[in-house]
């Protein structure tokens, strides 16, 4: 039993970190593309469009059903509409407010999630459980320290909502992925979320000019089928709490391949939020124990 549950343990860790980094991975790539005339709603419907077709072609080839279990096909749906809508909102804010203090509020939710997590009793309350997720958040506002934060309260509130809307997915999805294929819950995911962009795109609607963005754009689309793969196996094996902590490193992850890949600076209080969030990973992951009522370890 302990051997099982460390293996589950160490491949959700595994599943996290690819996660983390193919979600990164889009945010370089992203900047590409809307350099080339592209934008962020062209970009999402794209990626949503393009992610249900190659996930329904996996399903169909490997005899899978596309429909949940009849007692999950509402909280699917749910998870389904909060997932998508979460990343409308969050580029619905950036109209209004930096990108920078966009990011930073949407990475509320991992502290969000440890709240509802602490509520609810999958969470012991510790000082190391509670202090590593605030001592994160803290890391990531000096990662993002070196830009303009400003903005108007709609982009705040939308934000801020896409927060909620982040921490929803990930402790409702604790309780749903290890009970469907992550194949199955990305199919609908991706379909909700073409659904919902739709409307959105049609009076936006801008392609990248060149070959390198039109590829950084299907490069996108490529690493975020990965990532949501990754990232709904991940929730099948890992509680809530400890696979929100993780995806800390998404920030440092974009902020890094953005110094490596396009040239761009990182001032020194950076470079310290950089390290923080490197040093309490590892820490967190040592030390954190859930609850008998998590559902994952």
């Amino acid at each position: 039993m302990m051997a099982s549950l460390g293996h589950g343990r160490i491949s959700g860790i595994l599943f996290a970190l690819v996660a983390v980094f193919t979600y990164g991975a889009q945010t370089t790539q992203a900047k590409i593309v809307y350099e080339a005339g592209g934008n962020a709603m062209t970009l999402v419907f794209w990626r949503y469009f393009i992610a249900a077709i190659v996930i329904a072609g996996i399903l169909k080839l490997s005899r899978q059903p596309f429909r949940p279990m009849t007692e999950i096909t509402l909280p699917v749906i749910y998870l389904s509409v909060v997932f998508s809508g979460t990343m409308i909102l969050y580029l619905k804010s950036v109209e209004s407010i930096t990108v920078s203090l966009a990011v930073l509020l949407l990475y509320l939710f991992p502290v969000f999630v440890m709240l509802i997590c602490l509520v609810t009793g999958r969470m012991q309350a510790s000082v190391i459980n509670i202090g590593t997720f605030f001592v994160a958040f803290i890391g990531i506002g000096l990662l993002l320290g070196g830009n303009e934060l400003g903005g108007g309260r709609p982009g705040i509130f939308l934000a801020i909502l896409a927060a909620c809307g982040a921490a929803y997915t990930f402790v409702k999805g604790s309780d749903i992925a290890p009970r469907i294929s992550p194949l199955v819950l990305a199919f609908w995911v991706n379909m909700v979320g073409v659904v919902l962009v739709i409307p959105l795109v049609f009076d936006q609607y801008s392609m990248p000019i060149g070959i390198i963005p039109l590829l950084c754009l299907f490069g996108a689309t490529l690493s975020y089928i990965i990532a949501i793969l990754a990232h709904f196996a991940t929730l099948s094996r890992l509680s809530a709490a400890r696979t929100a902590f993780i995806f800390n490193l998404e920030p440092v992850v974009s902020l890094l391949l953005a110094a490596l890949v396009l040239s761009e600076s990182l001032a020194p209080m950076q470079w310290v939020g950089v390290v923080l969030i490197l040093m309490l990973l590892p820490l967190f992951n040592a030390l954190y124990r859930p609850t008998d009522r998590s559902t994952g370890p």
